[in-house]
Parts: structure tokens; sequence; C-alpha cells
């Protein structure tokens, strides 16, 4: 038995023995095995956000969008190996972030314009300020 053939029965008497197919642990290079909790959870976070800001009837400028984008994805690649009690932790970390944005920018906005109803705009200074008032929040910052 060649040395390679002893390696394909050796894997496929561990998979055997686990009770995982041998099929599904191959896995693609740089891909991870996500808990249910954290699959996809940049997408999960960005879609949150969007709910909220439309919620709250606040927009989002370009440059603010590219910040939060940017803020999610810094978090994300800090979970390499995540559990599920670190995404939740991460979920409840990114809604308090969330919420202090959205004040953040409905403040800023009435104090621009004290007369009548009006909307709140996420800037970049809105973002950073938000920011810099819940930082260190794990994972993000």
């Amino acid at each position: 038995m060649s040395l390679h053939t002893a390696a394909i029965f050796f894997v496929l008497l561990l998979s055997s023995l686990i009770g995982e197919p041998y099929h599904a642990s191959i896995r693609q290079k740089g891909d991870v095995k996500r808990s249910s909790e954290c699959k996809n959870l940049s997408s999960q976070l960005y879609s949150d956000a969007q709910s909220q800001f439309q919620e709250a009837d606040v927009r989002i400028g370009a440059e603010a969008t590219t910040k939060l984008k940017s803020f999610i994805a810094d978090g994300i690649s800090q979970m390499a190996n995540a559990k599920d009690e670190q995404c939740k932790e991460a979920k409840q970390n990114f809604s308090q972030f969330m919420h202090e944005l959205i004040r953040n920018a409905e403040g800023r906005q009435a104090s621009n314009n004290a007369a009548g109803p009006t909307h709140g705009e996420i800037t970049v200074a809105s973002f950073n300020s938000a920011k810099n008032s819940v930082c260190p929040l794990f994972p993000f910052c």
C-alpha cells in the first residue's frame, strides 16, 4: 500500500469514527466553519443597520456608509475563530453602537434646525463622534 493510499484510508477511517462524511471534512482554503450565530455576521450587522436607519428615519451619507462597512469588516476580522457567545456579544455591542450613532445624528440635526420635523443624517463627523463615545467595544474597536 502506497503512502498516499494509506493517508486516504486513514482519513476515511477517521471520518467514519467522528461521524462526518469524508467530503464534509474537506474545506476550501480560507473556508472557516462558522457556528449558526456567526454565519454571515457581517451582512447581518449591515442589514440591521439599514433597518435601524429606516426605522429612525435617518439617512447615511456615502462616506459614512464606507466608514460603517469598514467598522463592521474590521470587527468581523477580529473574530476568525469566534464562538456563538462572542458573536452574540458582537451583535449586542453593534446594537449599542447603532443606538449611539442614531442618537448622535438626530441630536446634531435637532441642534442645526430647531423648527419643524427633521431627518437626521449620519455623517463622517457623527460616525466618529459615536465611535469615540462607545470605544473600546468588542470586537469593533
